[in-house]
């Protein structure tokens, strides 16, 4: 649910294929996301790993990114200047992100130096009104296309 940081209409782009969501992925990195907060929904299967895998090679992350699905978290390291790290969260299996607070990973949220992307926020608390959040949705149409919605934080730019 947009709250009154973030616009109204998200904007909407479709992928024909993982290639196309990685390429998406590419074009999102370009924007300013230092100390930001990336929410990925859709369901099993709709290329938020995928995002996320093209989002930190973008980044300059190096090693191979998997979902984080029972360690919960995983930090990446980047070779930018601007950008050092990549926070990617599975909240699937967590109740609230206080869970995440407890591992000790609230203290990178909005660090200029972090961007901190979660796959699986539906439902969770995942609220902090100091941290630009983006939203994105995926959106499986047919056998291999994707709608991707992108909701931005007030006065993000394209």
């Amino acid at each position: 649910m947009p709250t009154s940081r973030h616009l109204a209409t998200p904007e909407t782009y479709y992928s024909s294929s993982p290639a196309d969501t990685r390429r998406f992925a590419q074009k999102f990195s370009r924007q300013n996301l230092g100390g930001t907060l990336v929410l990925l929904y859709g369901p099993v299967g709709a290329g938020k790993t995928t995002f996320t895998q093209a989002l930190a090679k973008s980044l300059g992350v190096k090693e191979p990114v998997r979902s984080p699905t029972f360690v919960l978290v995983k930090m990446y390291s980047t070779l930018g200047k601007k950008i050092q790290r990549l926070m990617h969260i599975d909240a699937y299996r967590l109740g609230s992100f206080a869970e995440v607070e407890d591992l000790g990973m609230s203290e990178y949220l909005g660090q200029k130096n972090t961007v901190t992307v979660v796959e699986w926020p539906k439902g969770k608390r995942l609220e902090w009104p100091q941290v630009p959040t983006y939203r994105i949705t995926i959106t499986p149409k047919g056998k291999m296309g994707r709608e991707i919605s992108v909701t931005k934080p007030s006065g993000a730019r394209s």
